[in-house]
């Protein structure tokens, strides 16, 4: 992410997302050292729309390397 922005509110730690062939979306969470898979709605949906919103501010890995290189000199 650039530096000026912020991780969207609500994550509390890494996920894992899936989507099958058959488009049945499922997460697994891990949140203060509980770890759990789960295919409830709304929260596997409000994680996929999380993860697009990190996704559409996230650098692409050329710039990621750059901002890396700049912050390691």
């Amino acid at each position: 992410m650039p530096p000026h922005r912020e991780t969207p509110s609500g994550l509390s730690g890494p996920f894992v997302l899936l989507e099958t062939e058959e488009r049945h979306r499922l997460a697994y969470l891990e949140v203060q050292n509980h770890r759990a898979p789960t295919d409830q709605e709304p929260p596997v949906g409000n994680l996929f729309g999380q993860y697009g919103s990190m996704r559409a501010q996230a650098h692409d890995p050329e710039k990621s390397c750059t901002e890396i290189e700049k912050l390691a000199k």
